[in-house]
């Protein structure tokens, strides 16, 4: 493979939105499986009531997944923003910012972890995954409100404009790694 094919893919894996969530998604179903296998060997469960646990979850589940499809909605409106209004640029940065794609990635585990918990309650629910799913759902309301700041704080031109002076400072760095050094005549 040749610098051009890594540095392609380098791009590609550094400007996808999909990939964390795609692993969340899979580290979802094993964490609640291996929870909830713990949870039977241990003899742990929640006294609540199996239909009533259900309505608990699928809440949980339907809440988690309109959060998503929200913030999927906020980050298309951010890059249709930035594509009519800014730089380019900007579009890259939307996607290449670390913490709206851990955020995303949260949405998407806590709702394939409550989904997926939904679907194992039979006569009793498993305590600590129940318990996980509803903390869960309450950090990502902490995490969407920091995500709308962080979008919101980002589209703003200022913020533009010195997001690509960075991005420009850092890439001339890379070019150029030592400072100039004035000789004296």
């Amino acid at each position: 493979m040749n610098w051009h094919q890594r540095h392609s893919l380098s791009l590609y894996f550094r400007n996808s939105l999909w990939i964390m969530p795609v692993f969340s998604i899979v580290g979802a179903l094993i964490t609640v499986s291996l929870l909830t296998r713990y949870e039977q060997a241990i003899g742990s469960h929640v006294n609540i009531n199996s239909e009533n646990m259900r309505a608990i979850m699928s809440t949980v589940a339907s809440s988690t997944f309109t959060l998503v499809v929200v913030v999927s909605s906020a980050i298309l409106l951010a890059v249709q923003l930035a594509s009519a209004q800014l730089t380019p640029r900007i579009i890259a940065m939307v996607y290449r910012n670390p913490y709206q794609k851990v955020a995303f990635a949260v949405f998407v585990f806590t709702f394939t972890f409550s989904a997926s918990l939904l679907v194992r309650i039979d006569e009793s629910a498993p305590k600590i995954a129940s318990y996980a799913a509803v903390y869960g759902f309450l950090l990502n309301l902490a995490m969407f409100i920091l995500f709308i700041d962080n979008v919101g704080k980002m589209l703003r031109p200022s913020s533009a404009v010195a997001a690509v002076a960075r991005s420009g400072r850092s890439v001339i760095r890379s070019v150029y790694p030592s400072p100039m050094k004035v000789h004296p005549t």
